[in-house]
């Protein structure tokens, strides 16, 4: 019964992004390190894969779980023994699958509203990042005025709807 334990992943799936951009920082930034890597890359006890290839393996092992489970019940027999074990098995592993992907869905939506935070300049910067709030979309609106019209952008989240001038916005988005 290893479900609550396998809940683990989502911690590192929701950082593997992260890491991957780390990685190729610093495989720019330092010769050395990049040397040290492309060695040990070459090594057999490394399957001669790359690290970015080794780093995403723990993020595809519960879909794989959850499909070998599954096909597992599926030629299964109602009556064998250990039938009901898996059938409990394929529940948890896919709630296990659910949770993770959530708490990822969660952490790259906290990510975009920070990234939006730090969008804004000026003396007024909207609270964005609340605990409750959600974004949802973004986009472009044309503010009609009499001269010409002005372009807008618009941020929707859970309870507020965001106006703003594209000049308050930094560009660095």
């Amino acid at each position: 019964y290893l479900g609550p334990f396998l809940k683990l992943y989502s911690s590192y799936s929701s950082n593997y992004q992260t890491a991957i951009e780390t990685l190729e920082k610093w495989l720019k930034r330092d010769t050395e390190f990049a040397g040290f890597i492309e060695t040990q890359e070459s090594r057999p006890e490394c399957c001669y894969l790359k690290l970015p290839a080794l780093l995403i393996t723990p993020i595809q092992r519960i879909p794989r779980y959850k499909l070998l489970l599954e096909d597992l019940l599926k030629h299964t027999k109602a009556t064998h023994l250990d039938y009901s074990k898996l059938s409990g098995a394929v529940q948890q592993i896919a709630v296990v699958a659910s949770h993770i992907n959530e708490f990822i869905r969660q952490h790259e939506n906290a990510k975009k509203m920070c990234s939006i935070q730090k969008r804004f300049t000026g003396s007024f910067v909207p609270g964005i990042v609340v605990p409750g709030r959600h974004f949802i979309r973004e986009g472009k609106l044309m503010k009609i005025c009499k001269r010409k019209p002005k372009e807008r952008m618009v941020f929707l989240f859970s309870d507020m709807l965001l106006y703003a001038r594209p000049n308050i916005l930094d560009i660095r988005a």
